[in-house]
């Protein structure tokens, strides 16, 4: 990485680890926030299903026209499997990528590995600030796959949230109607 690309000056190490924290934090918190986004969506299904389960009784009668089960039917459907949806978000990884990996000494794995946590402190201290920043480099790539497997996942359970939120509606209507 160089600061100047006119002059070839190249940034100093020190600097680029800072810059690699800082990628590695932003990225770290996309994941938090994919995650909070789909917690929002486990509540906002679970009010939806919630609100229609005193319409059970309704539903149940003989008189309830087959039309009005047959939509609340496929609203409890898509509301359970957005709910479903939004709680995969939590559980979204990226793909495995078998390439070889360097060990870091900020992956908590990595850390945990070493039999003491002197034996971890003298790694720390004998280690190349380069092979540290490889390390550094490969986990924040990790976590942008994370990141992007878990937006992929909200999306599906955002759109299965907003068809929920339609037939939620239509069904509360319906069922007023009875």
């Amino acid at each position: 990485m160089y600061a100047d690309k006119k002059t070839k000056q190249r940034v100093e190490l020190p600097h680029r680890v800072g810059l690699g924290l800082g990628l590695m934090n932003f990225n770290q918190s996309l994941i938090q926030f994919a995650d909070s986004k789909a917690n929002g969506l486990v509540l906002v299904n679970s009010i939806f299903l919630a609100s229609m389960a005193p319409a059970i009784d309704v539903l149940k009668k003989p008189t309830t026209g087959t039309s009005i089960k047959a939509v609340a039917l496929v609203f409890f459907a898509v509301s359970v499997l957005a709910l479903l949806g939004s709680l995969w978000v939590t559980l979204a990884r990226a793909p495995h990528d078998h390439g070889e990996r360097p060990k870091s000494l900020a992956y908590y794995k990595h850390i945990l590995s070493y039999h003491s946590a002197q034996g971890y402190v003298d790694e720390f201290r004998e280690s190349d600030g380069e092979h540290a920043l490889d390390a550094l480099l490969v986990a924040t790539y990790d976590l942008a796959g994370i990141a992007s497997a878990k937006f992929k996942a909200y999306k599906s359970a955002e759109r299965l949230t907003l068809l929920g939120a339609v037939l939620w509606i239509t069904s509360m209507i319906a069922v007023q109607l009875v």
